[in-house]
């Protein structure tokens, strides 16, 4: 009934683009919403945009189930997106005295640690994407936080 009713409100409003970030971490109605308006979003004048972190979705993620249900509709198109060149990372950081090269190395062109790390003037790596990182591992099974553990203490590249 209220799936029908958002439907209902789109139909009879100008278009809309409707935005729903990180749905990777969206609840079981969000995601039944989402499934429900994109079989559906052809009747209406809206856009629906949606954003998650491919690298969240493990093999039984529920949103993986939602992703394979749209995967034929002719109204979805999936846009992935890449990291940063570094040419990208140079542009963002023009006016500021720091080696963008060096930058993106240390973020691997992920466009929220690049843009976190210019805003921060700290040198270091900021809070909030070492709390970012952190919250991930947090969610990490015990096992799966060991061999992070692990790995951390590695560095970036191993030799097999």
């Amino acid at each position: 009934m209220i799936f029908s009713a958002v439907l209902d409100e789109l139909r009879h409003r100008p278009p809309v683009i409707a935005v729903i970030e990180d749905l990777h971490w969206a609840d079981a109605a969000t995601l039944d919403l989402v499934k429900f308006l994109g079989r559906r979003i052809r009747q209406v004048p809206a856009l629906l945009v949606l954003t998650y972190r491919d690298d969240e979705l493990g093999p039984r993620h529920p949103l993986r189930i939602v992703l394979g249900d749209l995967a034929t509709s002719a109204a979805v198109r999936r846009i992935p997106l890449t990291p940063l060149s570094v040419a990208a990372v140079q542009t963002l950081a023009a006016g500021q005295r720091l080696d963008a090269a060096a930058l993106h190395r240390r973020t691997g062109g992920n466009p929220f640690f690049v843009t976190e790390a210019l805003a921060s003037h700290e040198g270091g790596i900021p809070v909030t994407v070492r709390d970012a990182v952190l919250a991930r591992a947090a969610r990490l099974s015990p096992d799966a936080r060991a061999a992070l553990d692990a790995a951390a203490i590695i560095g970036a590249q191993v030799e097999t």
